[in-house]
């Protein structure tokens, strides 16, 4: 895990035992989530590492999650793509910064869409992904 102070306006981060932090800067916790395709082949199977900055997650009833991309058109189609190859109720793992894979079924992907944050064109999309429940 790694602590990255956010720039919030032009002044310089300083940091010391005296003075911590200024109160124009705050800190953010950068997390990494990790997309694994889980398709019995070897050639099939690859993972994804996405910033968290990229993403938000929605969770839905009965297990059910709507995994938001946004962000640059590179960096968006490279995800897009992961999951554009992916059937419908494949197995896809989702690890959420090192706490563990958890397996769920890859049910849909929508269209790439145009955005725009802070003046800069950006695209988005979602992906929904249903918790793979293991009966006992």
């Amino acid at each position: 895990m790694m602590w990255l102070g956010e720039k919030i306006s032009s002044e310089t981060l300083v940091i010391n035992y005296k003075n911590p932090i200024k109160k124009n800067w705050r800190l953010k916790k950068m997390a990494n989530i990790v997309f694994h395709r889980v398709s019995g082949s070897k050639k099939k199977d690859k993972s994804l590492d996405v910033d968290d900055k990229f993403i938000s997650l929605q969770n839905r009833h009965e297990g059910a999650m709507i995994v938001k991309f946004r962000g640059p058109e590179k960096k968006i189609i490279e995800i897009c793509q992961f999951f554009d190859g992916l059937d419908d109720m494949e197995t896809v793992q989702v690890d959420i910064d090192n706490t563990g894979a958890v397996d769920h079924y890859f049910r849909g992907i929508s269209p790439i869409s145009d955005d725009e944050e802070d003046g800069l064109p950006i695209k988005k999309f979602n992906v929904t992904l249903q918790l793979r429940k293991e009966l006992i």
